[in-house]
């Protein structure tokens, strides 16, 4: 009753974001979403696909793609 939950106005926030298109834009929303990841199951393995081409080396970072893994991944997550 009293314990911590997500705040109703930060998760319809969360509903209406667009998809990424940019390696900044899906960090800040894997940065966004890392304060929920306790209430949502399976966390690290739901956003893996975000994961794998968010974590990329200095030079590679301009190898940024984002395909229909990562979509399914931030639509869960969205969820």
């Amino acid at each position: 009753q009293f314990g911590v939950k997500p705040n109703k106005e930060k998760i319809q926030a969360i509903m209406n974001l667009r998809e990424p298109t940019t390696l900044a834009a899906a960090n800040k929303f894997l940065g966004g979403m890392s304060w929920y990841r306790k209430f949502l199951p399976q966390f690290a393995s739901v956003a893996a696909p975000i994961i794998s081409v968010t974590n990329l080396t200095k030079p590679n970072r301009k190898k940024f793609v984002w395909g229909p893994p990562q979509r399914g991944a931030f639509l869960q997550l969205k969820q």
